[in-house]
């Protein structure tokens, strides 16, 4: 009889073992989730944790391949990028054209060309995206690249086991990932067990300091509204060679 129950409880150790999720596999059909995508949209959030909670930046991202894309960021300084000492910034990409506008100062500019952008002199040879096109895309791109980049050393992350998260207007059940080392720096990936679609990722540094982004509305190849990709400025905006803060 104690050997029947041995034998019994070892079969189904070993079924249970058999059934749980492999994080290779986790990654990967992640990753090919996002290197296949035609479209997506989401938005985003991200909180600086250190011996304060600070929030960084919120954006409102839309993507449709091959050539429209929406980004709307808001944060302290996020204008910088381009040179902007705004903390509101829209860049709309609407296959002709890409606008940036700045809503607080009222202005925006018209850039000729988007993500695909080739020389009229030479129709094999691509122009190197705009500034910011380029900024919208990278937004898309680095999710797909951080993916990957996972999905190739998963021999190096663990299965840290399940989790909801309520992020936005829903709770999403999580497989929770992270790297085996805690040595900075480490990462921790919340997955949506039902989509295989990123909700969360926390990166650690060499100080004590946390970066959390949390990923909410997240859609993908699901069909967006041709409304996203239409800029349409305010009746008081200006259109500007280059933008310039306001005179008080």
């Amino acid at each position: 009889m104690r050997f029947a129950l041995v034998l019994l409880l070892g079969f189904l150790s070993a079924g249970l073992r058999a059934q749980a999720p492999d994080v290779a596999a986790i990654l990967q059909r992640t990753a090919d989730k996002y290197s296949n995508l035609t479209s997506t949209s989401f938005h985003a959030t991200t909180t600086l944790i250190d011996q304060n909670q600070r929030d960084g930046m919120t954006m409102e991202v839309a993507f449709q391949r091959p050539d429209k894309a929406r980004l709307l960021v808001r944060g302290p300084g996020v204008g910088q990028a381009f040179g902007l000492l705004a903390n509101e910034l829209l860049i709309v990409v609407d296959g002709r054209y890409t606008w940036m506008y700045v809503p607080g100062w009222k202005q925006y500019t018209r850039e000729a060309g988007g993500f695909i952008h080739t020389d009229p002199n030479d129709s094999g040879s691509p122009v190197k995206l705009g500034a910011a096109a380029g900024f919208v895309s990278h937004m898309v791109e680095s999710i797909e690249a951080l993916l990957r980049q996972q999905a190739g050393a998963a021999g190096k992350m663990k299965l840290a086991g399940d989790e909801t998260l309520n992020i936005g207007p829903e709770a999403v059940e999580c497989y929770v990932i992270e790297s085996k080392s805690r040595k900075p720096p480490s990462t921790r990936l919340w997955i949506d067990k039902a989509r295989y679609v990123l909700v969360q990722e926390e990166t650690s540094s060499k100080g004590s300091a946390l970066l959390r982004t949390s990923f909410s509305n997240v859609a993908v190849n699901q069909p967006l509204p041709d409304s996203l990709f239409v800029f349409t400025p305010a009746d008081d905006a200006v259109l500007m060679k280059k933008m310039e803060p306001p005179q008080n």
